[in-house]
């Protein structure tokens, strides 16, 4: 769920189907292409998430610190 800062629900989401947690970026392109639009309202956030991505891969690799598919 999702609250605003008042403490009021605004948008709920559900869990069930989910399989790999990228069902909300296809739920947004589905919506976006039904209405015609190009480019979602919402892609602010994409942007934001890349930039954590980068940020984290940077600490990640100045640790040391791998995933264990990244092992040899």
């Amino acid at each position: 769920m999702i609250y605003d800062l008042k403490g009021n629900e605004i948008e709920t989401y559900s869990e069930e189907g989910r399989i790999n947690g990228y069902e909300f970026q296809a739920y947004e392109v589905n919506s976006c292409l039904r209405a015609g639009q190009m480019k979602s309202k919402r892609n602010h956030f994409l942007y934001r998430i890349l930039d954590i991505r980068l940020i984290m891969d940077g600490i990640r690799k100045d640790w040391g610190l791998k995933y264990l598919q990244e092992v040899d």
